[in-house]
């Protein structure tokens, strides 16, 4: 009994641990590179990340808003719902990131515009910011796959 509950602990934090065990990792890559690239690029890409975390942050509810109610039919045994809820979850989530992704696509250049830079930094955050949104569906439906497994 005690196994089984220790490899259901494990088995639902191991995401969690690997994914907070590589992320000060990716920080250092980050760090590196961009001591590597020049200012402009840099710039670019502050204004593309700080444009892409708006977006990823306004849909986040998702993930946080489909956690309770998986937990809770979960609890009660509802099978039916619970595996209702959790394709909701992940549909909503690629119709959401599809959605956001062409908002992104085709209103970046007003976004970066409120930023106020220069003619190549403009071009390269556009660059960057359309590359970075085409994960944005996937980004989405692994925030809710992983907090409704959590549950």
């Amino acid at each position: 009994m005690i196994n089984s509950v220790r490899k259901d602990i494990w088995i639902n934090s191991y995401p969690i641990f690997l994914w907070l065990a590589l992320e000060p990792i990716v920080g250092l890559i980050d760090s590196k590179i961009a001591s590597i690239i020049n200012l402009d690029t840099l710039s670019a890409i502050g204004i593309g990340e700080t444009i892409y975390f708006v977006f990823i942050w306004v849909f986040i509810f998702l993930a946080y808003g489909t956690t309770p109610l998986v937990s809770s039919l979960n609890t009660k045994n509802e099978v039916n719902k619970l595996n209702y809820f959790i394709k909701f979850g992940r549909n909503i989530s690629i119709l959401l990131g599809l959605i956001s992704f062409l908002i992104l696509y085709l209103s970046s250049d007003y976004f970066i515009s409120i930023f106020e830079p220069t003619n190549k930094i403009k071009v390269l955050s556009s660059d960057y910011l359309i590359f970075r949104c085409v994960g944005l569906p996937f980004y989405l439906v692994k925030q809710v796959k992983m907090l409704t497994k959590l549950s």
